[in-house]
């Protein structure tokens, strides 16, 4: 058991240091209340893309503990709640924004974002 310790430890080092600078700056980009057009497109489908990465994190961590249990080396309920909150962050961008009309403020989803369920919601009868 100590030389997987060691062994896991030694690997988690390694990926450290090899993670390019660029990674762990911090990018600028224009304020999202300020974007629009391509770039909006473009940021909401990288955000969408981020957040279901997370989830296939979750999903392949869930199916390594029930193999092997890491809390002798980490805290996985931890783990897992910050994933889980940095997932929910991303929804938080994803979701739909108020958008001011005539009759008053309107929430407008994202077609793209919805697929198949954009096309199957009825419409409302005011």
């Amino acid at each position: 058991m100590r030389f997987s310790s060691g062994l896991l430890v030694a690997t988690g080092l390694c990926f450290a240091l090899a993670l390019p600078q660029s990674v762990l700056a911090t990018p600028k980009g224009i304020a999202i209340e300020r974007a629009s057009g391509p770039a909006l497109t473009k940021a909401s489908a990288h955000y969408a893309r981020s957040r279901a990465m997370l989830i296939a994190a979750l999903r392949e961590f869930d199916k390594a503990t029930q193999l092997v249990n890491p809390d002798t080396l980490i805290d996985s309920k931890e783990w897992r709640s910050i994933v889980y909150d940095r997932a929910e962050e991303l929804q938080r961008i994803l979701a739909p924004q108020p958008r001011a009309s005539e009759g008053g403020v309107r929430f407008d989803p994202q077609p793209g974002l919805l697929g198949e369920a954009a096309t199957t919601v009825p419409e409302s009868s005011e």
